[in-house]
């Protein structure tokens, strides 16, 4: 009985663990979602969310382009875009006090409906720290850390943020759809 409870309680205590991972977002964007709900939440005023495979997308989303290798997978590339003077750029989102631009890969589960499997996201190089407080904050302490980059894994995200002087650069994956997008990757390339 005591071995029972025990492992009920490490289950309970390793689904909350991955239930406060979850709850990290990007501009909304949580790794593992399902695309329609990001699509859906609010973006801000004027803001709206455009993908590499919407049939009309309007000027200044070829940013969302994809090679050739990666269409022939089915994946699709989403962020979140603002009209400026009849013209769409990316839209900036908050994370950890700075601005930030994102863009995100989404795949078809097994299932068949559309999720988030990475979030990319840069931002200036002075939000580095309050980033990596941040992520450490949602995440816990990082699985390995040297200056100037930090990498997270769990059975529920994978991440990482690094800097190179000049900007950071932040990532965030669901590991089963990450893996998921390489074999349907790999699938596409053998039918070349």
């Amino acid at each position: 009985m005591k071995a029972i409870l025990t492992g009920a309680l490490a289950l309970l205590l390793a689904g909350s663990a991955i239930a406060q991972e979850r709850a990290f977002a990007i501009g909304h964007a949580r790794p593992g979602m399902r695309l329609s709900e990001f699509r859906y939440s609010p973006h801000g005023a004027g803001n709206k969310v455009i993908c590499s495979n919407d049939a009309q997308r309007p000027p200044g989303t070829s940013a969302l382009d994809l090679p050739k290798i990666m269409t022939k997978a089915e994946l699709n590339r989403c962020s979140v875009f603002s009209e400026k003077a009849g013209f769409w750029q990316q839209a900036e989102v908050p994370l950890a006090g700075a601005a930030a631009e994102f863009w995100l890969m989404a795949i078809k589960d097994d299932s068949g409906t559309e999720r988030v499997a990475q979030i990319y996201a840069r931002q200036p190089r002075p939000a580095y720290e309050k980033t990596l407080a941040l992520l450490s904050d949602k995440l816990g302490p990082p699985a390995e850390s040297r200056p100037g980059a930090a990498r997270w894994k769990s059975a529920a995200t994978e991440a990482s943020a690094a800097h190179d002087g000049y900007e950071v650069k932040i990532f965030l994956a669901e590991p089963r759809l990450q893996a998921l997008m390489q074999s349907r990757l790999d699938a596409a390339a053998k039918k070349k």
